[in-house]
């Protein structure tokens, strides 16, 4: 019954999961398509599950004579992979409505005003050294307090690009004005976010130890690079002195194996051949 299940699972994520490329949208939906069409999928992904499972209890003899018990395992299962599929399906397409894209350019935001680095942009210069230094630590702490905002500032574009494409429904549609004002509030707090960042890059990159360790972190990857291929080469030569080990030890194998085996056949040859009786009278 367990190997049943399992197997039985694996097949139906693999339904979810073709599922959701297949219903994956290019251009925004609204509420009532994701709604509908995750209950759609739920429902025939669940139809399917149940199906295979009656099918493959209906295989074992041990199942066949207990059609109740049977018909109760298939719903069972038709209804957990129908709400696991209808919850995958829930959350993918509800990612492209309006409301759905705005939410996740909010969470983007949040994040990135919660930051410790970011939220330590509003300081002295010298604080702002200091705590980039206490967070990044190591030995270029001024590069990677750079690298991370840097990609904060990218988020904060992918969070504006959604808020684009939301403002494409929310304009046709008069009853999702509640959106617009959402989605204005959160382009406000993403130039203020990207004020204070683009601040606190031009106080790291205008101290005097950036050039310095900009340097040492170029070196410190190149060391890097100059390690992973050195690695790259031992390990295809201890691969290629595996193969020619293997190589000689299958030769000498064979070999052995040949010599055997003509062994053998002298043996054969001398059993096998008539006996000549000299008899003089």
């Amino acid at each position: 019954m367990v190997h049943i299940m399992v197997r039985l699972g694996k097949k139906t994520m693999a339904l979810v999961l073709a599922a959701s490329f297949v219903t994956t949208p290019v251009k925004p939906i609204s509420e009532t398509t994701a709604n509908v069409g995750s209950v759609v999928g739920g429902v025939a992904v669940g139809a399917i599950a149940g199906g295979i499972c009656w099918y493959a209890l209906g295989q074992n003899p041990n199942w066949r004579d207990a059609p109740e018990t049977k018909m109760l395992v298939s719903a069972l299962v038709a209804a957990g992979c129908g709400g696991l599929a209808w919850y995958a399906l829930h959350q993918l397409l509800h990612g492209y409505t309006p409301q759905g894209r705005i939410n996740a350019a909010r969470a983007i935001i949040n994040r990135i005003a919660n930051d410790e680095l970011v939220a330590s942009s509003r300081g002295m210069p010298d604080e702002i050294i200091k705590k980039a230094t206490l967070i990044c630590g190591t030995s270029y702490p001024l590069v990677l307090a750079r690298e991370k905002l840097v990609a904060s500032v990218h988020s904060l574009g992918a969070a504006h690009e959604l808020l684009t494409l939301a403002d494409n429904d929310i304009r046709n549609d008069v009853s999702l004005s509640h959106l617009g004002e959402q989605g204005d509030r959160l382009r406000v707090k993403i130039q203020e976010l990207s004020q204070d960042i683009e601040a606190y890059l031009e106080v790291i990159t205008q101290h005097p130890d950036y050039r310095f360790q900009v340097n040492y972190y170029e070196k410190h990857l190149e060391a890097e690079r100059q390690r992973a291929h050195e690695k790259a080469l031992s390990d295809q030569k201890l691969s290629h002195e595996s193969w020619e080990k293997n190589m000689d030890r299958w030769h000498d194998t064979s070999e052995k194996d040949k010599d055997r085996q003509l062994k053998q056949n002298i043996v054969n040859q001398t059993q096998n051949r008539p006996t000549t009786v000299n008899i003089n009278i």
